[in-house]
């Protein structure tokens, strides 16, 4: 069994905990599913006009193919789905990305058994 196949174990093993996977609620409308993810922030600067930049953090959220939702009701991750995580006791909404041609996703690896789904925290209201 290669190592990709092993972080994404549901139950605890020495490779899952030193990828930090954890437990995420990924929702689409009304419905939902708990599954496992290793989680990534990412810092992507963009330079606008005028010499000026723009910092936006982003947080990826790394999830196999073969467990539900995407193991057979949904295909991929879509604009708009949302990914609840729970942070020190309260619970963080992240919005999955994809718009202006950017994809919501990509393959984590050449093997496409596991998405790295882009999202961005959804301010507290």
């Amino acid at each position: 069994m290669s190592l990709h196949n092993d972080i994404f174990a549901i139950s605890a093993s020495p490779v899952q905990e030193h990828y930090h996977s954890v437990p995420v609620l990924y929702v689409r409308g009304r419905d939902a599913w708990e599954v496992m993810a290793i989680v990534e922030d990412s810092i992507v600067t963009i330079e606008i006009d005028g010499g000026s930049r723009l910092e936006v953090q982003s947080r990826d959220f790394i999830i196999r193919r073969s467990v539900p939702p995407f193991d057979g009701e949904l295909t991929e991750p879509t604009r708009k789905d949302e990914i609840h995580q729970e942070i020190e006791g309260t619970t963080k909404v992240f919005q999955v990305l994809g718009e202006d041609g950017v994809s919501a996703f990509e393959f984590f690896n050449g093997h496409e058994d596991a998405f790295r789904i882009h999202t961005k925290e959804k301010p507290s209201s």
